[in-house]
C-alpha cells in the first residue's frame, strides 16, 4: 500500500502492480464480484517487501550501514499525514452516519488502534473483525501489519549484513537469501498450521489472519527478490512463462478463493508467488514491463496508498445509507478517488517531498499526526455518549429471565438455582442448551415447560452451540460442550474428560426428561466446525461446510440419545431486516420483512439436518419460520409488536409468541 523508491530505481511496472492490487481490493469490498479480491492486500505485502528491501540493500552496499533516522523520516513523511487526514475526516463523517448507540464508540476505539498502528492486535484481542463489517477503520489492520514489518526489517537486515559483510558479494547474496528463505518458510508453515486450526496460539485462525509472524513470509518473498536479483539469460528466456504462470495464479486466487477460505494457509501461495513472478517477469522483459506499466494502472499505483485508506470509509458509509446495494458501494469506492487525488497532490506529496522535514521536525510531524487523530477519536466517543439528541429505539433484548445463564471462556461457573425455573410438584427437568439462539428462545421454553409441569434449566453460551467439535475461534467451547453432556448424564464424573468432578459436585442434577437444543447455523458458515479426526482441519467447500455443521449437531444428538433422553432441536429464527442503529442522517430504524426463500444457507442446513435425524427415535425439530413466515415473507412485527432484537434473534415477545406451538411439540415428545 506504500511506496518508497529512489528515482534512479523507479519501476513503472511495480506501480502497475500496486494499481492492480488496490483495484482488486476496492471491487471486492463493494461485494459486486471478485470473491478473492482481498488477495490485493497480500500483493501489497510482497511489493512492499521488495521495494523497501531494495532501498535498504543498496544503502548497505554503499555505506555499510543503514541510517535509521533517514529511513523512518521517509516512512513518517509518506505514511502519517495521509493516515491522520483520513482518520480525522472519517471520524467527522461518522458522527452523522454511524449510530451513537454503540457504533460510534466502536469506531472511535478502532481509530485509536489505527493511529497507533496496532489495529491488527486490537481486532485479534477483541476478536471483532467480522462484527466490524460496517466499521470504516476495519481495513487498517493490514497497515498495522506493514508498519510492524517496517520496524523489524531495517534492524534485521543491518544485523545480518554485519555478519556476512566479510564475504564476497556472491556469498553475501547466498547467505542473506538463505536466512530470509528459512525465516519465510518457518513463517509460512506457522501461518498455515494456524489457518487450519492447530492450536499453536489462542484463537489460531484469527492469529493467522491478523498476526505479523504469520504474514512475514509474504513480505519475505519480496525481500528475497530484492536480495537475490533473478536476472540473466535464463530468466529472460523464462520471462514469458513466469508471467503466464503468475497471471494464472492471481486470476485463480481472485475467482476461486472467498471469505470462507482458510486464509492465509497454503492458498496464499497463489497471490504471493504470482506477485513475485510478475516482479521477476517485469525485471527481465521490457515488453512485459511495459504491459504492466499501462498508464491507468500505473496512475492508480501512484494513488494506491491513499485510495486504500479512503475507499473503505466511503464504501461503509454508502452501505450504511443504502444497505446491500453493491453497485452503489462500488460507485462510492471510485468516488473516493476524488479526495484521494486532492490529498495526494495538495497534502501528501508536498510533505513527502519536503526533505527539510528531518530530525526534530519529523518528531513534530509524528506527534501531530498521532495526537490530533487521537484527540478527535476521544471527542467523537464523548459526543456519541450524549446520544446526539437522538432517542434509542426501545426493543426488548434477548431472554430476560435466563439472562447470563451460561458459561464464558473465562468462567465455568453456572448457578443451578438462578438458572433453573421451577414449578411445584415437578415431573422432571427440561434442559435448554445452545448458543445465543437458545438464550433468545429461553422465555418461551420456560413458559411451555412450566405449563406442562416441568422445571426448566437454561445453559446458553453465546458463540458455543450444543454440537460436537468447536467452531473456528472458540476452542474453549469443547470444554463447555463436555460439561453439558455431564449434566445430561446426571453429572456423573467421566474419566475421559480433562477436567475434574469438582464442578459437578455443586451442580449435581437428575437426568433430564428432555434436552432442547437452540443453535444458530448460518452463524458458523464463516466459523465452520472442524472436520472429524482431531487434526484441526476445516472444510473449504460450501457443501463440506454445511455437512460439518450438520454432522457436529447430529453427533451431539446421538450422545444425548445414548442416555435415553429425548431431544428437541429449535432451528434458528429466520433472518429479517431490523436495523436499530439510527443516526443523524437516518433518524428512523429500519424494520422490514425478508423473504424466506432467500435464506438459502439456513434452509439447506436444516433440510440436511432433518434427513440426518430421520432415523433417530425420540428426536423432533421445531422451525420458528413456520409461525413467523407467511407467503414467503418473514415478519419482524406481529400483532403490532416487534418480535426481534436484531436481524437473527427473537426478543422476549417473540420467544413467548412461539410458546403455544412449543408446548405441543414438548408434550408430544414427553408422551
Amino acid at each position: 500500500m506504500t511506496s518508497d523508491s529512489q528515482q534512479n530505481y523507479f519501476r513503472q511496472d511495480i506501480q502497475g502492480l500496486r494499481g492492480l492490487a488496490v483495484l482488486l481490493v476496492v471491487i471486492y469490498h463493494s461485494g459486486i464480484g471478485l470473491p478473492g479480491g482481498f488477495i490485493g492486500v497480500d500483493m501489497f505485502f510482497v511489493i512492499s517487501g521488495f521495494v523497501i528491501s531494495q532501498i535498504l540493500v543498496r544503502e548497505l552496499k554503499l555505506t555499510g550501514t543503514i541510517s535509521f533516522r533517514e529511513f523512518y523520516s521517509r516512512r513518517a513523511r509518506r505514511l502519517l499525514p495521509a493516515l491522520a487526514l483520513v482518520t480525522v475526516v472519517t471520524l467527522g463523517l461518522s458522527v452523522f452516519v454511524i449510530s451513537p448507540f454503540g457504533g460510534q464508540q466502536e469506531v472511535a476505539k478502532t481509530a485509536q488502534a489505527a493511529s497507533l498502528f496496532y489495529a491488527n492486535a486490537y481486532m485479534f484481542l477483541e476478536n471483532t473483525y467480522f462484527s466490524l463489517a460496517m466499521n470504516p477503520f476495519r481495513h487498517m489492520w493490514s497497515l498495522a501489519v506493514e508498519e510492524q514489518f517496517y520496524f523489524l526489517l531495517p534492524i534485521s537486515l543491518l544485523a545480518a549484513w554485519k555478519l556476512v559483510s566479510r564475504f564476497s558479494e556472491r556469498s553475501q547474496q547466498v547467505l542473506l537469501g538463505s536466512a530470509v528463505a528459512v525465516i519465510s518458510i518457518l513463517s509460512f508453515v506457522f501461518g498455515a498450521l494456524l489457518s487450519f486450526g492447530y492450536r499453536l496460539t489462542p484463537l489460531p485462525e484469527r492469529f493467522a489472519f491478523f498476526g505479523t509472524p504469520s504474514r512475514i513470509w509474504e513480505f519475505g518473498v519480496g525481500v528475497l527478490l530484492a536480495i537475490v536479483r533473478l536476472r540473466g539469460k535464463i530468466f529472460k528466456k523464462m520471462a514469458s512463462g513466469i508471467f503466464i504462470f503468475s497471471v494464472v495464479a492471481i486470476v485463480w486466487s481472485v475467482t476461486q478463493l472467498s471469505s470462507y477460505t482458510a486464509f492465509p494457509g497454503y492458498v496464499a501461495l497463489g497471490p504471493v508467488l504470482g506477485t513475485g513472478g510478475l516482479i521477476i517477469a517485469g525485471h527481465n522483459s521490457e515488453r512485459l514491463s511495459q504491459l504492466m506499466s499501462i498508464r491507468p494502472l500505473a496512475r492508480l499505483g501512484d494513488l494506491s496508498y491513499g485510495w486504500y485508506l479512503w475507499h473503505w470509509p466511503f464504501t461503509v458509509f454508502s452501505l450504511t445509507l443504502w444497505p446491500e446495494n453493491a453497485p452503489i458501494a462500488l460507485l462510492a469506492g471510485f468516488i473516493s478517488l476524488a479526495p484521494t487525488i486532492i490529498s495526494y497532490v495538495w497534502f501528501e506529496q508536498p510533505i513527502r517531498q519536503n526533505r527539510s522535514i528531518t530530525g526534530v521536525r519529523v518528531l513534530r510531524l509524528v506527534a501531530l499526526c498521532i495526537v490530533i487523530p487521537l484527540l478527535a477519536s476521544v471527542l467523537v466517543g464523548r459526543l456519541a455518549n450524549t446520544g446526539l439528541g437522538l432517542t434509542q429505539p426501545e426493543v426488548k433484548s434477548l431472554a430476560g429471565a435466563a439472562d447470563d445463564c451460561g458459561f464464558t471462556a473465562q468462567s465455568d461457573q453456572w448457578s443451578k438455582e438462578k438458572c433453573t425455573f421451577r414449578v411445584e410438584d415437578s415431573k422432571g427437568t427440561i434442559f435448554l442448551f445452545g448458543d445465543s439462539q437458545a438464550r433468545a428462545f429461553a422465555d418461551g421454553v420456560i413458559k411451555s415447560g412450566n405449563e406442562l409441569g416441568y422445571n426448566v434449566s437454561v445453559l446458553a453460551t453465546a458463540g458455543c452451540p450444543m454440537a460436537m467439535r468447536a467452531p473456528l475461534g472458540v476452542s474453549w467451547c469443547e470444554d463447555i460442550q463436555s460439561r453439558l453432556l455431564e449434566l445430561v448424564e446426571g453429572c456423573e464424573y467421566r474419566v475421559d474428560m480433562n477436567w475434574h468432578s469438582s464442578w459437578c459436585e455443586g451442580n449435581r442434577v437428575s437426568k433430564p426428561s428432555l434436552v432442547i437444543f437452540g443453535n444458530s447455523a448460518t452463524r458458523y458458515m464463516g466459523d465452520e466446525y472442524r472436520l472429524p479426526g482431531g487434526d484441526g482441519r476445516l472444510p473449504n467447500e460450501f457443501k463440506r461446510r454445511v455437512d460439518s455443521i450438520v454432522s457436529a449437531t447430529t453427533e451431539a444428538v446421538q450422545l444425548v440419545q445414548n442416555q435415553k433422553v429425548p431431544v428437541l432441536i429449535i432451528f434458528e429464527a429466520p433472518s429479517v431486516t431490523i436495523d436499530l442503529g439510527i443516526s443523524i442522517i437516518q433518524p428512523h430504524p429500519r424494520i422490514e420483512s425478508s423473504k424466506y426463500s432467500d435464506q438459502i444457507r439456513r434452509n439447506e442446513i436444516y433440510a440436511l439436518l432433518e434427513l440426518d435425524l430421520a432415523g433417530l427415535n425420540s428426536v423432533s425439530t421445531f422451525d420458528p419460520a413456520n409461525l413467523i413466515c407467511i407467503n414467503d415473507l418473514c415478519r419482524p412485527i406481529i400483532d403490532s409488536k416487534i418480535i426481534y432484537s436484531d436481524p437473527s434473534h427473537l426478543n422476549l415477545v417473540g420467544s413467548e409468541f412461539l410458546s403455544s406451538a412449543l408446548t405441543q411439540k414438548i408434550k408430544a415428545l414427553l408422551g
